[in-house]
């Protein structure tokens, strides 16, 4: 077991590249990281750290094949040099045997841990066929496991995986000239009351307007936006101009519905960001609502509550966006200070034609009334549809069917001609 650098690791490579050039052999290159490593360091301190680091190295050297070597670099990352003439399958199912292994409890200072790895496969001459190239594809495989599942996984190199983290580097790119040039810009869609046929709502829905002036909608950016945290920079934008634009329109009767990111809400001075925006547009807080997606919430039931609580003090309602295609449980909602159910429009597209959605979505109703929340069906796209949501006693409804997400001043001209 070797103890080495990226130099000194990249000279092994390239000797073990001659070697299999002249025998005409392959090389599979596993470059593997420890999974939350600096965790344990942190709270253990490196002399434990330490310890697992040559168990690890130790389980490496028993489970991988014996003409392989194993190369530990610098902090937590391993990389093995196996010369094979296997395929894809054996190479996967090594992968697999040395997770496996790793994951296995080790015992230190009187006490059972447990710690996982990713790995990232590159193979000589496929994916590469000098050392420099060979391990930065390893990286990029390596990287794309962590990607793909956060830990205990693998990851062979291909192009798609090249191309994939290439536009994700673009994507971010393009989010730090958009925030620098200011080229977001909001459209708002209007919810309509089933009862009186008004607009009983607007939401605010973001897009990046792109150089081609094309508009690139939340789905394509927001993970991206999340994972950098320029989602902080890019919501404190939408909440003051969100905040100023609806105050310009003094609606009576009406909400204004705000995008909130699981990520911002973990933000030490999110609150702070809401109140000053607040300030900044004199708008009075109880006609603000914001929307949150299920399934992060309950990864975090008890910090989502404590932040909901203090939301609803101030007077800001809550609804749940999407709701129908995650957790979906009634019974978790009873934890939350929620004002608002939104049915995912995969829910609303077929109610006429599937019993199970017709169940489903008569269900959300009507549970959600009996917890004293209202409830907005998205995506309603005929009147047969409107009726069976009247028919159930949905609240309110938002769609292209009655109005599209529009600019400021489209919108206004829309709420002009739908008034009473």
């Amino acid at each position: 077991m070797a103890f080495t650098g990226n130099i000194q690791a990249l000279n092994e490579l390239k000797q073990s590249i001659e070697t299999a050039k002249q025998h005409q052999d392959k090389i599979a290159l596993f470059v593997l990281d420890l999974d939350l490593f600096k965790t344990i360091n942190a709270t253990l301190g490196y002399e434990i750290g330490n310890e697992i680091l040559q168990n690890v190295a130790d389980r490496l050297k028993a489970t991988a094949p014996v003409n392989s070597k194993i190369i530990r670099l610098e902090g937590d990352e391993f990389l093995i040099i196996l010369p094979t003439k296997q395929d894809f399958f054996y190479l996967s199912q090594l992968a697999k045997q040395i997770l496996i292994k790793i994951r296995e409890a080790i015992l230190t200072n009187h006490q059972e841990l447990y710690i996982t790895a990713s790995m990232g496969i590159s193979l000589y001459p496929e994916h590469g066929k000098d050392e420099q190239i060979l391990l930065h594809h390893a990286d990029m495989a390596l990287y794309k496991a962590k990607q793909q599942s956060g830990r205990n996984n693998y990851q062979f190199y291909s192009v798609e995986v090249e191309n994939n983290l290439k536009n994700k580097l673009a994507l971010e790119s393009e989010l730090h000239a958009a925030i620098k040039h200011n080229s977001f810009i909001l459209h708002y869609q209007p919810q309509i009351d089933l009862k009186t046929h008004q607009i009983s709502g607007i939401e605010t829905l973001l897009r990046l307007k792109r150089s081609d002036n094309s508009l690139l909608l939340p789905e394509e950016f927001i993970d991206a936006a999340e994972e950098t945290g320029l989602i902080v920079p890019i919501s404190e934008w939408i909440l003051n101009t969100a905040f100023t634009q609806y105050q310009k329109w003094k609606l009576k009767s009406s909400t204004l519905a705000v995008n909130i990111s699981a990520r911002l809400l973990k933000e030490p001075d999110f609150l702070q960001m809401v109140e000053q925006a607040l300030k900044n547009s004199e708008l009075d807080h109880h006609v603000i609502k914001f929307e949150i997606l299920e399934n992060p919430i309950i990864k975090d039931i008890e910090g989502s509550v404590k932040i909901f609580q203090h939301l609803k003090e101030i007077g800001i309602h809550i609804a749940i966006d999407d709701f129908g295609i995650g957790y979906s449980s009634m019974n978790y909602l009873r934890r939350f200070p929620i004002d608002e159910l939104k049915i995912d429009r995969s829910l609303i597209q077929h109610i006429l034609e599937d019993k199970t959605d017709t169940v489903i979505v008569s269900s959300i109703i009507k549970m959600a009334h009996e917890m004293g929340m209202s409830v907005v069906a998205e995506g309603v796209e005929t009147e047969k549809q409107i009726q069976f949501l009247i028919e159930h006693e949905c609240d309110k409804v938002q769609s292209h069917f009655f109005c599209p997400p529009l600019p400021a001043k489209d919108l206004e001209v829309f709420m002009k001609k739908s008034a009473p």
